[in-house]
């Protein structure tokens, strides 16, 4: 809301200034509005000179305006009374605006000049470009009034039209600016007072909503805030009832809280809201075909006009229902809604939606929170005690009086429920004794309410539990009045394997979605923990049962009993292999667990061997086992073909005979294996060593996977208390160092990587620079060196397990440091502003060749809050980080500023002069003020600045608005924009252009260069068009960046101290946008062929006569587009890093169209699949060889351009060649 009060406090103060009432607003830059007039056309009036007879002035706007930062409340109380005390003075407000317009009439008249200038300007662009007389349909149609549609003698649309309620909603700038032209160009009297009562009304309704609103935020919870939204609701509209309907998608029922009421879905005039999610308007609701006298009735039996208003998700299912009955007008006479009442009803409509989507981020919160709990579900050994914990969890969390949970035997066709029965065993020191768990087994088909859900597979939601068609009395009848809620657990497979039912909610009529996520939550976590649970016990139970068969399983027993109690995995391991050794009587045994990351097996005890062992899927004996789950008894190794000898060559160790058994969790995934090798005293291993090392290797399974369950939560544990570390630190630490520090430590920590280091990333002089205390490792490089270099141009992600064999960039941190890479995790420090500011890099994964993806996410955490530490420190000291440069702006005399002749300082000379007109020029090698100092050159060079009369001042005003509207993507990046304008003046003097194209052609050219790719997004018009996106829905039919770019240049450069083109007149504007416009168009990939052919013809006519001015039109487009693609035609070495960075940007795209589905728009797009020598050799055929060609013959003077070309061209091939 404070943005809208500060556009509100904006609004005030320009029609004050608009109108020449002299309102005070106190202290104006509390409100933002800087000191400069409105648009450019209106003075500023001085607070202090306030009319007596100015209506606007007795609402004491400066009480007013000056508590835009204080409490809401405050501001509408204050106006409420002060509304109160001046509405006499209202009827008063004609002859006020009256006296106010003669004393203003020399200003009205210098206003209506300069906006019939302004129009007329608008016109002539207009008819020479679709793309401005589109943007301006656009704006109409989002009800944007423009002075041009007001006709004498007849009311405007936005005294009547909400448009002054409407502006304040949506926030729109745009509109606000043509509200205020609007006004001002109204010269009766009688309409003018008309505007300032309907903007006084408005500004009161916008408070209110305000105050609503605010109230509404402040509600914690569902029990409040539905009494809270009714009753304020009803207020603000003056109405005689609002209703705030729940829907309940898994009962197909809406309930209102307030009312006690539930309505089905399709009964009803509710119902048939629900169902068409539409909203309704409806006058005499009883007789409508939809009226329910059993639903309706209650409610709007008597009402007069009915107002339904469906709330919608983001997938467009009705979540809310706002009903509003009898609007009342100031005489208590029920009226229809109003344009007002609907924007309202609008406004609070999406501010459901977002309190909904705070809501589901809460029940995700809620999720996580109850999985936390696995670690000591996992702990309680006994089913009993376990399912007492779970249940009084559940009723305690989402309030319900009683909770079953059906287990589910789909063989026999039942479900049933375990309860405690008598304990027969007097054995105090017994834990475990299964015979005091009794099954209470029922059929679905009589298992009521929780046998639908078992059969549905759905969740059911009920207000009253007998009215269901699945009731049972025997199962369901201990609250058959009360609400129930069963949701069924289904497993990755579809099968259900339990249903928890939960019996009457404790407070409210129904269990809520978050009741339906909490119980599904805690029901998949008490799944696993009991079936843990009961196989401990059946497991244990068994064994006891063989005690009296076999000696050994008294020892297997306490084994057992031993490893369940261990939860550190390499402590578990050691001690199953010594006991396994020394169980089956073993001379060397080995544990080989599944590894996830890699696929096969890593071995991670082997007696006799000092190195762990990797085995690919499905190799060797252990391999095999562990892809077929079958057991595999060898007497004789060698004469087996799946025995590898090489680690029997390698130690000279003899391997006779194998017994190796598959290791399985409790869901029967194979999670590795146990090889005993060579049978103590006996040739081969026997029937009862296979049997008890299968039996041994049960236990193994579950401590195993309690053990990887256990450490997966420290591990959890241990990063979110490193997270919360860090955040402590970004508030407490006092220094800079300090927090770097432990964030590299702790990030070093948890990925178990060798080396781990931040670099700070100055985007004026391109150079990274790492933040380490120690001296040997304080070096500054390029951005186009290393990966770090790499990740800062790009933004992308990288992770390698061959960094030195990574073509992509070379690894001169690593060799400064004398650091051995043999894997490497990078990533972007992104700060508020989503630009790169530094890079992270993590060297070496301990024990792995690479790092998993996991690490990915937690270094991409990691970067986060370095992103925040250098965004607070960067603030505070800048010079600690990097040179900061002098804004050119500032270093130089007022006097140099508002001059056309180039200051000395800023002048070019050789060799710098020969460099910057070359055709190896390197952008990257050129901070940010040089790159503004070389577009001066090129200015003062080819004299634009004493044609057309651009300062210096004014140029530079427009270099910063223009770099600053380019996003920090990849590629279409300031750096491209400058390069391009670079190549344009390249070719400008290697082809002699400045004697042959006019000064305007000129001037369009080098400002096509700077503007050809403003705010790119680093997505193309197939992308746009394909999804939808806002900016392919604004241009629709046309080309969506190129007509974007346009939109962006004109509007950098109506700003009057960006506006070099000052000293044009309106032919010679004109003719400049039509150039450049034609120009950026031309970018289009889709002219690409068109342009060529044009240029062919002209060419193939005879000679290029450049007197022509349709040729020299031809010419400039070929001129842009062949600077758009200069890495095609400059030295190798400073076009190819180019090229990584474009496919780049194609990668990020491309990754992006897959997490939307709608395919690839490119095959460039692909990462898993391109190869970029090919894809170079393609485009350079495809489409340079034949734009070079056509450029060669129009100009001969372009022949190194050519030369240059074919030498690249040559090159892709020789490096597809050598990496074939």
């Amino acid at each position: 809301m404070s943005d809208q009060s500060h556009q509100l406090s904006s609004f005030l103060q320009n029609y004050g200034n608009k109108t020449n009432h002299t309102v005070s607003f106190g202290d104006t830059t509390n409100l933002g509005g800087g000191g400069g007039s409105v648009g450019g056309f209106f003075p500023r009036t001085s607070s202090s000179s306030i009319s007596s007879s100015n209506p606007f002035g007795a609402l004491d706007t400066k009480s007013l305006m000056s508590g835009v930062g204080n409490s809401p409340n405050m501001q509408i109380d204050h106006l409420n009374s002060i509304l109160k005390m001046k509405t006499q003075q209202i009827d008063r407000l004609q002859a006020e605006v009256r006296t106010l317009i003669r004393i203003q009439n020399e200003q009205a008249a210098q206003l209506l000049k300069t906006l019939e200038e302004r129009q007329q300007l608008e016109k002539q662009l207009a008819a020479t470009s679709k793309i401005l007389s589109s943007r301006k349909a656009d704006v109409e149609n989002n009800d944007r009034p423009y002075t041009a549609e007001l006709v004498p003698g007849e009311t405007p649309y936005f005294i009547q039209n909400s448009v002054f309620l409407r502006v304040f909603l949506r926030n729109d700038q745009k509109a606000l600016e043509d509200l205020i032209t609007s006004i001002g160009s109204i010269e009766d009297q009688h309409t003018r007072g008309q505007a300032a009562q309907a903007l006084l009304t408005q500004t009161q309704r916008f408070l209110e909503l305000n105050t609503v609103f605010e109230r509404l935020c402040d509600e914690n919870g569902m029990e409040t805030f539905v009494p809270t939204f009714e009753q304020n609701v009803r207020n603000l509209m003056d109405s005689r009832r609002v209703i705030l309907w729940a829907r309940i998608p898994s009962s197909r029922v809406i309930v209102s809280k307030s009312a006690s009421t539930l309505v089905p879905e399709g009964e009803g005039l509710l119902g048939h809201v629900v169902q068409n999610a539409k909203r309704a308007i409806i006058s005499d609701p009883t007789k409508e075909i939809e009226y329910s006298p059993e639903y309706d009735a209650a409610f709007v039996a008597t009402a007069k006009v009915v107002l339904y208003q469906p709330v919608t998700n983001s997938k467009n299912e009705v979540i809310w229902v706002i009903q509003m009955i009898d609007r009342l007008d100031q005489s208590g006479t029920v009226v229809s809604p109003s344009n007002d009442d609907i924007l309202i009803i609008d406004f609070l409509t999406t501010s459901l939606q977002r309190l909904y989507q705070e809501e589901s981020r809460y029940d995700e919160m809620i999720k996580k929170i109850l999985t936390e709990s696995t670690k000591s579900l996992l702990n309680e050994r006994q089913v009993m005690p376990l399912l007492e914990t779970v249940q009084l969890t559940v009723t305690r969390i989402i309030g319900c009086e009683v909770l079953q949970i059906f287990f589910a035997d789909p063989a026999q066709n039942y479900l049933f429920q375990l309860k405690e029965a008598a304990n027969t065993n007097n054995d105090p020191n017994n834990d475990v004794d299964l015979s005091s768990v009794t099954r209470y087994e029922v059929s679905i088909d009589n298992a009521g309410i929780a046998g639908v859900a078992y059969r549905l597979k759905k969740t059911i939601n009920l207000g009253i539990a007998k009215e269901h068609n699945g009731y049972n009395a025997t199962v369901d009848g201990e609250y058959p009045n009360g609400s129930l809620l069963a949701v069924p657990l289904v497993s990755s497979k579809g099968i259900v394997t339990l249903v928890a039912v939960a019996r009457q909610k404790r407070s409210g009529m129904m269990f809520t979605s978050s009741d339906e996520i909490i119980l599904e939550a805690l029901s998949r976590v008490s799944s696993g923990a009991l079936s843990n649970a009961q196989s401990h016990e059946r497991n244990i139970a068994e064994i006891k049962k063989a005690l009296s068969n076999h000696k050994y399983y008294t020892a297997l027993l306490a084994v057992a009993q031993e490893l369940s109690s261990v939860l550190d995995t390499n402590t578990l391991v050691r001690k199953i292999m010594t006991k396994a050794q020394t169980f089956i009587g073993a001379d060397r045994c080995s544990l080989f667990l599944v590894d996830k990351i890699r696929g096969g097996l890593w071995s991670i005890v082997a007696h006799g061997a000092t190195d762990r062992i990797h085995i690919p899927e499905g190799e060797g004996i252990a391999g095999y086992v562990a892809q077929s789950g079958e057991t595999l008894n060898i007497p004789d190794a060698y004469n087996d073909p799946r025995f590898n000898s090489a680690v029997d060559k390698q130690t000279g160790y003899r391997t006779r005979s194998i017994l190796c058994v598959p290791i399985k969790n409790n869901d029967g995934t194979i999670i590795g294996c146990t090889q005993m090798i060579n049978k103590l005293g006996a040739t081969e291993f026997v029937q009862t060593d296979v049997e008890l090392m299968s039996a041994f290797n049960v236990f193994c399974g579950i401590a195993l996977s309690n053990a990887q369950l256990y450490e997966s939560a420290t591990q959890s544990k241990k990063k979110m208390t490193a997270m919360l570390d860090i955040a402590l630190n970004l508030s407490t630490t006092t220094t800079f160092n300090a927090l770097i520090g432990n964030i590299t430590s702790k990030a070093k920590e948890l990925l178990e990587a060798e080396y781990c280091y931040v670099f700070i990333i100055d985007r004026a002089r391109h150079i990274c620079r790492p933040l380490a205390t120690n001296s040997e490792q304080t070096i500054e490089f390029s951005t186009r060196r290393d990966a770090v270099g790499f990740v800062a141009t790009t933004g992308a992600e990288v992770n390698v397990s061959d960094p030195q064999n990574d073509k992509r960039f070379d690894l001169f941190f690593c060799e400064h440091v004398k650091i051995q890479p043999s894997s490497i995790l990078v990533m972007p420090v992104i700060d508020a502003s989503s630009q790169v500011v530094g890079v992270m890099l993590a060297i070496n994964k301990n024990g792995m060749p690479k790092f998993t993806e996991e690490d990915q996410s937690l270094l991409r955490a990691f970067s986060s809050f370095t992103g925040l530490a250098l965004d607070r420190w960067m603030m505070r000291k800048p010079g600690d980080f990097w040179q900061s440069e002098v804004d050119l702006l500032d270093s130089l005399a007022s006097s140099d500023l508002s001059s056309s002749s180039v200051p000395e300082k800023m002048k070019i000379y050789e060799p710098l002069s020969s460099t910057v007109s070359s055709q190896s020029f390197d952008v990257l090698q050129f901070p940010r003020n040089e790159q503004f100092r070389i577009i001066v050159h090129f200015f003062d060079d080819l004299n634009l600045m004493s044609e057309f009369d651009i300062n210096i001042g004014t140029l530079l005003h427009f270099l910063n608005a223009a770099s600053s509207e380019y996003h920090h993507v990849p590629y279409h990046n300031w750096n491209h924009a400058m390069d391009v304008t670079q190549y344009v003046f390249f070719q400008i003097n290697i082809g002699r252009l400045s004697t042959q194209l006019t000064k305007m052609e000129l001037l369009a050219l080098l400002v096509t260069g700077i503007c050809h790719d403003m705010g790119h997004s680093g997505r193309s018009n197939t992308f746009n068009v394909k999804a939808q996106t806002p900016l392919s829905l604004l241009y629709k039919d046309q080309p969506v960046m190129e007509t974007f770019h346009c939109s962006s240049a004109i509007k950098t450069m109506a700003k009057p101290n960006c506006n070099i083109l000052a000293g044009l007149d309106n032919t010679q504007l004109h003719d400049f946008w039509v150039l450049v416009i034609d120009c950026i168009l031309a970018t289009d990939m889709s002219q690409h062929q068109k342009i060529i052919e044009e240029v062919a013809k002209r060419t193939g006519e005879g000679k290029f006569d450049l007197t022509n001015p349709q040729n020299r039109a031809s010419l400039m487009k070929l001129v842009i587009k062949i600077a758009d693609l200069s890495n095609l035609s400059r030295p190798f070495d400073t076009a190819s890093p180019w090229a990584n960075t474009l496919v780049e940007e194609c990668f990020s795209q491309g990754d992006e169209e897959q997490k939307l589905g709608i395919g690839f728009t490119s095959p460039m797009n692909d990462r898993n699949s391109l190869e970029l020598a090919k894809s170079q050799i393609y485009f350079s055929t495809t489409y340079g060889q034949p734009m070079v060609n056509a450029a060669v013959r129009a100009v001969p003077l372009f022949k190194p351009i050519e030369d240059q070309f074919l030498d690249n061209l040559q090159r892709w091939r020789d490096f597809l060649l050598e990496h074939k």
